[in-house]
């Protein structure tokens, strides 16, 4: 069942570079101009350069320009930040007093001795050096290659690829072939994503027959995609036209009608078909081969599915041994004794007991029994199923419905607990960026009424009209965190309740198809997967997109494990390069010619991590049409 977990490497990785990021992109924001506009919102204006103190003749600093040191410092950064969070990580288990081994002890001696050998890893040193070299790689070559003082030009695609793909080189210092495979995978599918979005969400520009639709009172502030009317209807086309807050006007690229309508499709679509391919997908392999799923995300889904609860200790070996008897049961007829418990017996316990003191070593189910004995000490005496499979799934209960109610509440005491944690993060986070602001939006307003900061003796000037947004200050601090808080609970609440409610209606649409088909098939846990997927329409849709990419992501390790095992393929020393230096070179293209196409907080993290910003077109470029009225 698809449930989202980050693995440690990718999400220490995220959090360490976002905390760096943050800072960085927040700085080099001071510096406001126009940019391309997503597809779907209205085009940015343009942002003239803000004079603070105007009446003494001060202007306010740009950005400080980048250099090598300065590349450098800001690379170590990173790989700090990196090394600390993975030391976190790895030693909270001993802070918070959980044994390391079976051997270990609580005494302070062990303690510290536990702590110190967790941070001495030279792994997690390791790790940081090659991430931070491949920043400070394309943050050098970035300075190296840019004139100074010269005025900020578009930049090139095929030079912010080989940048990217230098950069990319660094993996090959990694000694960890699991590790590089997992980055390259990442790569490949987060940059196909994103190469997708770009060309959804084709990039805006100027609008050239503006005036012409202004003056047939066309008004499409809405978004929508329409035919726009043009003084010349050989050049009438399917356009996008959004009024932005100055008066300019933006129109979608020329393409034919079948793209915009597939690209429209896809938007407003796209999401469910890969959500349905991979819920199949991870749902049938868990059930029936649960080697090819990667192990962290099948111990994630073990855990957040309460198989130790329903299982015992043992789960993970009951599992295993449930996709062989499912597998057996799948090639033998509906009418094998194994397939249905007879009405006979008192119980599911009795007949249970009995099959295991019964089965031979020679007999064709005997390995799957053998791995499924220990099953019988969760099982109930009373307690009696009609078909072998409800048992397996849930030995405690009779009714199918009861055990995806008890799925379905031990789902939601797990998940609270770690969205709770995961959101809480992203509050605590969030009071840090109001804080930063509050700072920053105090000393300007000092400056743009003063003329000066707060403290200097300098008299105070006349705000103008350039001021207005340096007199915006945050909301009070009463409200933004009523906000935070109200947030806190209804992501936590939507999260939770679409997750637990997907394992319950898994775990019953399972039955529902031993039900209908009256016997067992393997491809039924598959379906059962797809049949649930309606609940996570509850989740945030926002978040779904994101959510598919890690999926899919879980898939394609899937796939590529499932080659291994069936000797499909075999593993190349380094051949998962062939993949990552591609990716890299895309997605770095991407991130700085084409920035819209990255969707959600990937922009200012990658943007932080590499030192770019997103490419603005200088105001010449947007025509300022003659208002309608």
């Amino acid at each position: 069942m698809p449930v989202r977990v980050e693995s440690s490497a990718t999400a220490s990785a995220a959090v360490a570079v976002a905390s760096v990021a943050a800072g960085e992109v927040a700085a080099r924001e001071t510096s406001t101009a126009a940019s391309y506009a997503h597809a779907d919102k209205p085009p940015l204006t343009i942002r003239t350069a803000k004079h603070t103190g105007a009446a003494h003749g001060q202007h306010r600093k740009g950005p400080r320009p980048a250099t090598i040191l300065s590349s450098l410092v800001s690379a170590a950064k990173i790989g700090s930040a990196l090394w600390t969070v993975r030391a976190l990580l790895a030693v909270l288990p001993v802070l918070l007093g959980r044994r390391l081994s079976a051997k270990g002890s609580s005494t302070p001696s062990t303690l510290w001795q536990s702590l110190l050998v967790k941070l001495a890893n030279t792994d997690n040193a390791r790790l940081a050096a090659i991430v931070a070299a491949m920043s400070a790689t394309f943050r050098v070559l970035t300075v190296a290659t840019t004139p100074s003082g010269s005025a900020p030009s578009k930049p090139s695609a095929a030079w912010s690829a080989a940048k990217g793909a230098l950069a990319s080189l660094w993996l090959f210092c990694d000694p960890s072939d699991g590790r590089r495979a997992q980055i390259a995978i990442a790569l490949v599918v987060r940059t196909f994503y994103f190469a997708l979005r770009s060309w959804v969400y084709e990039p805006l520009r100027p609008s050239i027959a503006a005036e012409t639709s202004h003056a047939n009172g066309s008004d499409y502030a809405d978004g929508s995609i329409t035919k726009t009317p043009t003084a010349k209807p050989q050049v009438a086309q399917k356009q996008l036209v959004s009024h932005a807050g100055g008066g300019h006007v933006a129109v979608r690229r020329r393409r034919s009608r079948l793209a915009n309508s597939l690209a429209r499709y896809i938007d407003k679509y796209g999401t469910h078909p890969v959500w349905l391919i991979n819920a199949y997908y991870i749902c049938y392999y868990s059930f029936n081969d649960a080697r090819v799923i990667p192990a962290p995300y099948f111990r994630s889904t073990m855990f957040f599915s309460s198989n130790r609860d329903r299982y015992g200790s043992d789960c993970v070996t009951v599992t295993k041994g449930l996709s062989k008897i499912v597998q057996f049961l799948h090639d033998n007829p509906p009418d094998h004794p194994l397939a249905t418990i007879p009405s006979s017996a008192p119980d599911t316990l009795t007949f249970w007991r009995q099959l295991v003191e019964t089965t031979k070593p020679d007999d064709p189910h005997h390995d799957a029994i053998e791995q499924l004995k220990n099953i019988q000490e969760v099982m109930k005496p009373g307690v009696k199923h009609h078909y072998m499979g409800c048992a397996m799934v849930h030995p405690s209960e009779s009714a199918c419905e009861a055990a995806a109610g008890r799925i379905m509440w031990l789902g939601m005491l797990k998940l609270t607990k770690t969205y709770s944690i995961l959101n809480g993060a992203f509050a605590v986070f969030a009071l840090m960026q109001y804080a930063v602001k509050h700072l920053r939006g105090k000393h300007r307003h000092d400056k743009a009424v003063n003329g000066t900061p707060s403290g200097s003796s300098t008299g105070p000037a006349t705000p103008t009209s350039a001021h207005k947004e340096l007199l915006a200050t945050p909301k009070p601090f009463g409200v933004f965190l009523q906000g935070i808080a109200r947030r806190f609970v209804l992501s936590t609440a939507k999260s939770v309740v679409a997750v637990s409610l997907y394992l319950a209606c898994f775990c019953y649409s399972i039955c529902l198809c031993r039900r209908f088909l009256g016997y067992e098939r393997k491809s039924s846990y598959g379906i059962a997967g797809m049949l649930a997927s309606p609940a996570m329409l509850l989740e945030k849709q926002s978040r779904m997109p994101e959510l598919n990419t890690y999926l899919t992501t879980q898939t394609v390790e899937s796939v590529w494990m499932l080659g291994v095992v069936h000797g499909w393929w075999s593993y190349i020393k380094y051949g998962e390069m062939l993949a990552a230096v591609p990716a890299m070179s895309i997605l770095t293209s991407l991130l700085e010619t084409q920035s819209h196409a990255i969707h959600g907080f990937y922009e200012p993290l990658l943007h932080g991590f590499f030192g770019t910003r997103r490419y603005t077109p200088p105001a010449s470029a947007i025509t300022a049409p003659a208002s309608p009225h």
